[in-house]
């Protein structure tokens, strides 16, 4: 019978200690384009860009960290972490890149310890070098390392590692003191993410193979891990409570089960996927509208799924090795299969980032079995994954190549065209921001905040070209924003402007008394309504017009000076005198104010 690809506790060579190290420099070298990137317009400006309350660590800023929902997750470790490189780097996004890589660069360290743990020993550690390195420097893990975002991720990693191998230690020595390590590594992983959550699951699985330890003692080793089961719980309750609180779980929450089970069908098979075949790696994979579970992808994944569980329990005696790396990947994966709802995306990368590491075992375990023949093999493979990664971190440099890649490969991605379009109006591109919007609300249909947010830069720019005469231009765009957005007064205000400018009056006096009827208190409004009225001839209106203006708005000398010309005009000559005389005494030197007071004091012979 062959020997077990995993047995642990054996271990030889000295050379196998500098396995970690070699795993460590490895993968920080291809991953140094990661140093380039900057902050991206994707929850990068939420977290850190527009949020002042991560830079420090005085009682606001940890009350906030241990409290907030912030974006989605509950991670207060993460934002411990985004505070030291505030104070080491300010906003630099080098020094939150340098971390990121970092800390990677060590997940890819205690793999490769990991694997050394439960491998039969090498003299050079080759095969669990390449498990390590296969797993950190494959380009799936760009995503959690090049976003700023996702420190969550590569942290909460270090301590599910960091657990694991304190449990690898207890069940060896049985020395209380690793299982108490093993439960506060576990405990700060969940801090920093919840995603980790499934773990006593999966030493589970590792008491079944390699470790063989449930034969005649479950209820021992059961009761072990009540504890851990505990805090996942806790983590999963805070996890979900997260969700509901957050916008996250507001595109699912409609979805029945099929919609959700074709769903994580869908995710399971593409992580599997994306790991053999890794191109064509998109930084959002949108879930497009409606969605339909019998659709024949989905329904094919799901008969994948189904002969993927047959095919792994029939494993589980003649290939325990494999049947234990494919269970950990079906119950690692699970929080994030999109079940319990995860934003409009089918898929993220990111997920990717724990349950792939059984995989990384298992690859050093084959290697480990057919070391001289696949050795070269297994370094033409590192080596396409680092050249594969180092082009995916370029996408992560900037906003425009973030979303550019994504349209490149989907160009019909609506959340895609409303983060650039987004990013163009912080830029001042208002043009460009126009042409991005509008595409997102084609594919998108009716979403609230691109149709709100292209309203408004409709609106700004018809004001500029108001300001610049071009009064029929600037009418049309107010039109097209109130199409979008028909409660907004300000724009019905302009709108009635543009419209007086093109001799249009009694149109304009329409926009200006729905302006004022959408905003009672909105004075402007209803001076303008008073001068078209004045234009058109209707006195008695314009004159009431002008006083329900001073009456919102008693510092209006327009209003005041307009309203004094129309009593003048009706032969109310006292009256018009009156409100020159007030013009004149807040404004000495206001135009026309004295000559048509003493004009309307000839004509009124007082």
């Amino acid at each position: 019978m062959d020997q077990e690809p995993l047995a642990p506790g054996r271990q030889t060579g000295r050379a196998v200690r500098w396995a970690p190290f070699l795993a460590f420099l490895a993968t920080f070298l291809s991953f140094l384009p990661a140093l380039r990137c900057g902050f991206v317009h994707w929850d990068d400006p939420q977290n850190f860009l527009h949020n002042e309350l991560y830079r420090g660590f005085g009682w606001v800023n940890l009350r906030w960290m241990f409290t907030t929902f912030h974006t989605g997750p509950y991670q207060p470790l993460s934002w411990l972490t985004l505070a030291f490189d505030y104070k080491l780097w300010g906003m630099d996004p080098f020094g939150y890149h340098l971390t990121n890589v970092l800390l990677h660069s060590a997940n890819a360290g205690l793999l490769c310890a990991v694997c050394l743990a439960l491998l039969d020993g090498s003299p050079l550690g080759a095969p669990a070098l390449f498990g390590a390195l296969f797993w950190a420097m494959h380009p799936l893990r760009v995503e959690s390392v090049a976003w700023a975002t996702e420190r969550r991720d590569v942290l909460s990693a270090t301590f599910y590692l960091a657990t694991v191998l304190c449990y690898l230690r207890w069940t060896r020595r049985e020395d209380r003191r690793w299982w108490w390590a093993a439960l506060a590594a576990y405990a700060l992983s969940l801090l920093s993410k919840a995603m980790g959550m499934t773990l006593p699951l999966a030493l589970l699985i590792l008491d079944a193979y390699p470790l063989r330890r449930l034969r005649d003692a479950l209820r021992p080793r059961l009761r072990e891990k009540l504890p851990f089961f505990a805090l996942a719980a806790a983590a999963a309750i805070v996890a979900v409570w997260a969700q509901l609180r957050t916008a996250a779980e507001a595109a699912p929450a409609q979805a029945g089960i099929l919609e959700r089970m074709a769903r994580a069908a869908y995710g399971m098979v593409f992580y599997l996927h994306k790991t053999v075949l890794p191109w064509g790696l998109s930084p959002y994979y949108e879930m497009h509208l409606p969605f339909n579970p019998f659709a024949p992808r989905y329904a094919l994944c799901g008969l994948l799924i189904v002969l993927l569980a047959w095919w792994t329990w029939k494993l589980t005696r003649r290939q325990p090795a494999l049947a234990a790396a494919m269970s950990f990947y079906g119950i690692s994966v699970l929080p994030v299969l999109g079940l319990f709802g995860l934003g409009n995306h089918l898929a993220a990368d990111r997920y990717s980032y724990i349950p792939t590491m059984g995989f990384a075992v298992l690859a050093a375990a084959f290697l480990q079995r057919r070391r001289s023949a696949m050795l070269a093999a297994g370094a033409a493979v590192l080596l396409a994954c680092a050249a594969l990664t180092w082009r995916q971190c370029r996408f992560w440099r900037d906003t425009d190549r973030l979303w550019g890649r994504v349209l490149a490969l989907t160009p019909d991605t609506a959340v895609a065209h409303h983060n650039l379009g987004s990013w163009a109006a912080e830029s001042g591109d208002v043009d460009r921001a126009v042409r991005h919007y509008r595409t997102a609300l084609a594919i998108q249909g009716d979403e609230p905040s691109v149709r709100q947010a292209l309203a408004g830069l409709l609106y700004n720019k018809g004001n500029g070209l108001l300001h610049a005469g071009k009064s029929a231009e600037a009418a049309r765009l107010f039109q097209e924003a109130l199409v979008l957005k028909p409660d907004a007064a300000e724009a019905h205000n302009n709108l009635g402007l543009a419209l007086s400018e093109a001799g249009q009056k009694p149109q304009a006096c329409l926009h200006y008394r729905e302006a004022a009827r959408l905003a009672p208190g909105f004075a402007a409004a209803r001076y303008n309504l008073g001068n078209a009225l004045s234009d058109l001839g209707h006195l008695t209106e314009a004159e009431k017009e002008y006083q329900e203006t001073l009456r919102l708005d008693g510092k209006n000398l327009d209003a005041r000076f307009n309203l004094g010309n129309i009593l003048a005009r009706q032969g109310r000559y006292k009256e018009a005198a009156v409100e020159y005389s007030l013009v004149l005494k807040d404004s000495p030197g206001y135009p026309d104010a004295r000559v048509n007071l003493n004009k309307v004091r000839r004509l009124g012979a007082f």
